[in-house]
């Protein structure tokens, strides 16, 4: 004979049903809860890693900016020193070749001034020896013209690119211009000088003659 059931039990079945708060629901929520608070975590860790990384990468881009900074700043400052240097060795010497332009103008001023004096019309009437005399400083003044302008034909041809061309040219005109200056003043001065020397001759004659003998 099957013994009779416990008191409080459920016959159809014969388990006892779950009471209320099962430790089994308290656990399940604790581990849901613990996944929840993982995935937080997963989640500021990844939004951390990306903040380091762009932290990263401004700081290498910075790095970057720093170091072309410092290899233009350094490169210019080479550039700028050496140009400095070339700039004031140039305008020393630009100085230089001005004050000697400014003395070469000058001296062919005055040279000018002294080849435009000389005028072979005013030695007409003139006798022999103050013509010579006078063509002599001619000559001299001319020569030395002649002389400066040689000295800075090099110089002036940097600044005339016609000097050695028609330079030359120009020296064989300017002089034939002045040999034919002197031949027009010993034209004009020849007939009174050669009139001159039979007048002195004659005179010298008539005085030999009219002097009586010791």
């Amino acid at each position: 004979m099957p013994p009779p059931p416990q008191q409080g039990w459920p016959a159809e079945t014969g388990y006892s049903p779950m009471p209320p708060g099962d430790p089994r629901d308290s656990n399940k929520d604790e581990i849901n809860h613990k996944v929840m608070q993982a995935q937080e975590q997963l989640m500021e860790l990844r939004r951390q890693q990306d903040e380091i990384e762009r932290q990263k990468r401004e700081l290498e881009d910075l790095h970057s900016k720093n170091k072309e900074f410092e290899e233009g700043r350094r490169s210019v400052l080479e550039k700028l020193e050496r140009g400095l240097v070339i700039l004031e060795n140039q305008e020393f010497e630009v100085k230089r070749e001005a004050e000697q332009l400014r003395q070469l103008r000058e001296s062919f001023t005055e040279q000018l001034m002294q080849v435009r004096e000389i005028d072979p019309s005013e030695w007409q009437g003139r006798d022999v020896q103050s013509v010579q005399s006078d063509l002599t400083r001619a000559l001299a003044r001319v020569d030395q013209a002649h002389a400066i302008h040689s000295q800075a034909r090099s110089r002036l041809a940097k600044f005339d690119q016609g000097e050695d061309e028609g330079g030359e040219y120009m020296d064989v005109e300017a002089e034939k211009s002045f040999l034919v200056l002197i031949k027009e003043g010993f034209a004009f001065t020849l007939p009174l000088m050669i009139f001159a020397t039979i007048a002195m001759a004659i005179w010298i004659l008539l005085h030999k003659l009219g002097t009586p003998a010791t």
